[in-house]
């Protein structure tokens, strides 16, 4: 088969053209009606294909000569890494190599190459992929072409084009010589040999048998399946005719036209004519069932060429593309599903391969993207590699090229793909695995100090990602990147902040008031309340009660009496705790249950222990303003030595905090850890809440005239220093949380889909039928608050959520396990599912589905703003809220499928309906695993509130809170006898409910009171 690109093979495949020629090839890339416009004299010498051919050449001669430098290889473009994998140069050796075949087996390719020193043109090779060695099984004479392995015959034979029986043709290569010596310009024409013949041989090229010799040019042959059959290109019907002048002219300076489709036996008997169409008709090649051929065929004035398909017999002709440009090179996926081919479409001298379907319904899908030459694509038997002829080599002369190929993906690619017509190709996505692994190793990186809301490190991702938006041509909504909001920034001390003991005997002073030291003896927690008390000092091991159903029998408070009194615990979890009883205590270890478990046994105060040795700077910066109910500190473990100090253990040995954590190596239900200090104490808190300013950051890629917009989202922030919601304890709780997973995937997964979007509406307008806005949020560790205020506000007036017609979520997508993901909020449209089935066929996840909008993530927020959504979630882990959550951890290749699976999910709904939003009934959703709640009331918390209590934004229709009367804007402030000061309360209240058992509820609504009883439903 020809490569129209390729350079000399042939005398007349040359480099080296004369001046006339170059002056028409730059005349047709300014006006194709150029050659139109010729007189015909002029026009015939100079045929149309050959001039796109000798563009092609002189192109790629530039290349080699002015861009490349030396012994650099082109990188393969980044956006090809959907189909291909591993990508690498095959064949080096030889001036330049291309159209490789697979024998049926796979382990060998027969290819043509520039290699033998005594002859410039292509010979014939064969190379075993098992050993690498490479073997001349054509003559070494002459120039041959297009080989192909006979599958029927277990490759033991081979079929190639030769004109080594003519007796010029050591003559011809001597003059290829000095021509190429010499460098001499020289007319170009491309003589398509009428000495060219087909030839079979065995394997090892002996035992040729030519098997054609009609006067013309025979080539560009392949075998059927079952190797009974050979169809080829052929030249011949010139030769057989009486030709008008019109058509010798034709003849003598572009053979090519006269090139049609035979077929005939193996053994060269029964040739059949396929073809009668004017303009030339090449590469034909059998489908995987041996039942139809395809080829290419060009226009009668070599325009352009499109893949055609047909019967055996040459009937049932069908047209598989309307391409507007040269494609050629066509060959079937053994699967018969698609077909992929070479084409100049993006540019004139540059061509790319592409996917059509099998049926030419679709707009052809673009594979490669590396600039110059990609083409002469052949899969493997077992549709698992590609092989192709590339020029994206040190030297730009093509070479072989092999990859691995996905097939997975290009099903997927061609049922996204418009009907043949619209004029539309889509990129294939840019999501590459290394690609997001670069993006989360940067935002999850001690530069950036776990991103927490309002920070150094926050200023510098919102900067990172605006940079990014912008190179890939992300535009602002209206004119801004930047959507501000309010937040807690800090919990600053402020009035009397004081800690006093007196040393008791009985009910007898015997020392007198010794204060601690602010700063560098306690500290007040962000989270307590203000005011102040007096009490008894009161040890309570860890502050912890273990649940019923781990039957430890463990509890903290048992058998002490902490009612008025100031409570001393250790932090964190006893170390008796097996793995699985560590996970479940987790909840209950955190400082906020713990000072919620002590306000519920009565207790005035709680202080926790502090082994760390550095000072106190402030308040830890939790950046909340919702209180405990309950005075809450911080005490270095050298203050409460020395309250302990006198006091021995059994053994004789001084009780100190460090004897007192030992003592919890073991668990012995009947020995008791708790006892007071004989000591009083009064504390006093004052705290003030400071408040800031942060960023949501959203890009735009507009649509034509498109009047709704798909939200695609992602939260930003994480942790900081653990200032808020961490889960570790002790020295860990201070040091940076990374969140590679919570959130910088997600930031990252959005960010490359983002690029791949623009990208693809920048080379194909229109494509797009919605505009996209790309939104990273801010605020959601603090409470959804950046998601909440842009929502609420239409971002700031300059997008009504009206006009958003969806909303993807992206949180916590790096940890795909065991294949298992996780899509919650299809409730919010009857559209999810169907879709969600459609496109998963092939991303092949195994998928949780939760109909639940009301997810702790910003999905709730533009739910409640009436939109759409879908969030999509790989699950918690041993490293959420812990400074473990690190880039190192994360599943790259996992969420290289989600983002494609995502990208998949918006392009579906890209040429369909908005989805409809829906408001979902209480009988809908069940989602709560995640919460690990046994029972459901069905209120919707404001996260963005700051009151005191719990401020409800709506409740859901048909579930226990509607039907106890709440409803939206009531501020529960009570609950099964419980103080409810804010969510933390609430969340720990819900834990301890039972399904079907009746409690009282305490709402404020419009400032009064009001008393309800509330029925929990299990899940």
């Amino acid at each position: 088969m020809i490569n129209p690109a390729e350079t000399a093979n042939a005398s007349t495949r040359t480099f080296f053209q004369i001046e006339q020629q170059i002056t028409i090839q730059q005349a047709m890339q300014n006006d194709r009606s150029f050659m139109k416009n010729q007189p015909v004299s002029y026009r015939i010498p100079v045929p149309v294909s050959m001039v796109l051919y000798s563009v092609v050449l002189s192109v790629m001669m530039l290349m080699a000569v002015h861009t490349m430098p030396a012994d650099a290889q082109p990188t393969r473009a980044a956006e090809e890494s959907l189909l291909l994998e591993n990508t690498r140069q095959l064949l080096f050796e030889g001036k330049r190599s291309g159209e490789g075949y697979w024998s049926s087996d796979g382990n060998k390719i027969i290819f043509q190459a520039e290699r033998e020193t005594d002859n410039p043109f292509y010979q014939i090779y064969t190379l075993d992929l098992t050993t690498g060695d490479v073997a001349l099984v054509s003559t070494g004479t002459g120039k041959t072409t297009c080989a192909y392995f006979n599958w029927g015959k277990n490759n033991e034979e081979i079929l190639f084009s030769s004109t080594h029986l003519d007796p010029t043709s050591l003559n011809k290569q001597q003059v290829e010589f000095e021509l190429r010596e010499t460098a001499t310009t020289r007319r170009y024409s491309w003589d398509y040999d009428p000495m060219m013949h087909l030839f079979t041989a065995n394997a090892d090229g002996s035992n040729r048998v030519q098997i054609t010799d009609a006067m013309g040019y025979d080539a560009e042959a392949s075998y059927s399946p079952d190797g009974e059959f050979i169809a080829f290109s052929s030249t011949r019907s010139a030769y057989e005719q009486d030709l008008t002048p019109r058509e010798q002219q034709w003849l003598e300076n572009d053979p090519s036209y006269f090139g049609e489709i035979y077929i005939m036996r193996a053994d060269g008997s029964d040739v059949t004519r396929l073809t009668t169409t004017p303009g030339y008709d090449g590469g034909p090649f059998f489908s995987p069932d041996g039942e139809r051929i395809i080829w290419r065929r060009f226009d009668e004035a070599g325009y352009t060429a499109d893949i055609f398909t047909m019967a055996l017999d040459g009937s049932d002709v069908q047209r598989l593309t309307e391409f507007g440009a040269m494609s050629w090179a066509p060959y079937y996926h053994p699967s018969g599903e698609y077909v992929i081919f070479g084409s100049n479409k993006m540019g004139f001298a540059n061509f790319e391969l592409f996917l059509v379907d099998v049926a030419g319904e679709k707009e052809p899908q673009r594979v490669t993207y590396t600039e110059g030459f990609d083409s002469l694509p052949v899969f493997s038997p077992d549709g698992s590699k590609l092989l192709w002829t590339s020029n994206a080599t040190s030297n730009r002369t093509s070479q072989l090229f092999l990859s691995n190929w996905n097939h997975e993906a290009a099903i997927a690619l061609l049922e996204q793909a418009p009907p043949r017509g619209e004029g539309v190709v889509l990129s294939t996505p840019e999501v590459r695995a290394e690609e997001l692994e670069q993006k989360v190793a940067f935002l999850a990186s001690e530069k950036l100090e776990g991103r927490m809301t309002g920070s150094v490190g926050m200023e510098e991702t919102k900067d990172y990602l605006i940079k990014e938006l912008i190179e890939n041509g992300l535009e602002p909504l209206e004119n801004t990147y930047r959507f501000p909001f309010d937040y807690v920034e800090g919990i600053e001390l402020t009035g009397e902040n004081q800690m006093v003991v007196t040393e008791l005997s009985g009910e007898q002073v015997v020392n007198s008031a010794v204060e601690v030291p602010l700063y560098e003896g306690y500290m007040p927690l962000p989270f307590s309340s203000n005011g102040s008390v007096q009490g008894e000092v009161v040890f309570a091991g860890y502050g912890l009660k273990a649940p019923e159903e781990l039957d430890l029998g463990y509890d903290d408070f048992a058998n002490l009496d902490v009612e008025d009194k100031i409570v001393v615990v250790l932090d964190g979890l006893p170390d008796f705790l097996t793995e699985q009883q560590e996970r479940t205590m987790l909840r209950y270890a955190t400082q906020r249950y713990k000072a919620f478990h002590a306000k519920e046994q009565g207790a005035a105060a709680i202080l926790f222990v502090d082994e760390r040795a550095r000072p106190y700077s402030g308040p830890r910066n939790e950046r909340t303003a919702q209180e405990a109910g309950i005075l809450s500190a911080e005490m270095k473990s050298g203050v409460i030595d020395g309250w302990l100090d006198g006091r021995v253990q059994e053994d004789g040995s001084a009780l100190t905090v460090e004897a007192i954590r030992g003592l919890f190596e073991s668990f012995n239900p009947h020995a008791t850890t708790s006892f007071s200090f004989g000591l009083t104490g009064e504390l006093a808190v004052s705290l003030e809440t400071r408040m800031g300013t942060d960023e949501n950051i959203v890009g735009m890629i507009y649509a034509q005239n498109a009047e709704k917009t798909i939200l695609l989202g992602a939260h930003m922030d994480h942790l900081g220093y653990g200032e808020t919601g961490s889960r570790a304890t002790g020295e860990a709780r201070n040091t940076i949380h990374y969140g590679a997973d919570d959130n910088a995937s997600g930031t990252a997964m959005i960010l490359e889909m983002a690029e791949y979007l623009a990208h693809m509406e920048r080379e194909n307008p229109g494509t797009l039928n919605y505009n996209i806005a790309v939104a990273f949020w801010s605020g959601e560790e603090l409470g959804l608050i950046g998601s909440s205020d842009f929502a609420q506000t239409d971002a700031g007036g300059l997008l009504p959520m009206e006009q958003v017609a969806a909303y993807l979520n992206f949180d916590m997508v790096g940890m795909l396990n065991n294949n298992q993901l996780i899509l919650q909020g299809l409730g919010s449209s009857d559209a999810w599912r169907p879709l969600i089935e459609k496109k998963n066929v092939m991303a092949g996840f195994t998928l949780s589905l939760s109909d639940d909008p009301y997810v702790p993530t910003d999905a709730m927020a533009l739910y409640q703003a009436g939109v759409p959504v879908l969030s999509v979630f790989t699950g918690l882990h041993d490293h959420y809220h812990m400074p473990t959550d690190v880039a190192e951890n994360l599943n790259y290749e996992g969420m290289e499928r989600i983002a494609e699976f995502g990208l998949q999910i918006l392009m579906e709904m890209n040429g369909d309906d908005a989805p409809v939003y829906k408001a979902v009934q209480m009988n809908e959703t069940r989602q709560g695993a995640m919460r690990g709640f046994s029972v459901y009331l069905g209120t919707i918390p404001d996260y963005a509130s700051q009151v005191k209590g719990v401020k409800l934004s709506g409740v859901r229709e048909g579930g226990p809170a509607a039907k106890a009367g709440l409803r939206g804007g009531d501020i529960i402030i009570r609950m099964a006898g419980k103080e409810m000061n804010d969510l933390y309360d609430y969340t720990y209240a819900l834990g301890d409910l039972k399904p079907d058992v009746e409690v009282d509820v305490t709402i404020l609504r419009d400032g009064e009171e009001v008393h309800l009883k509330i029925t929990p439903e299990g899940r």
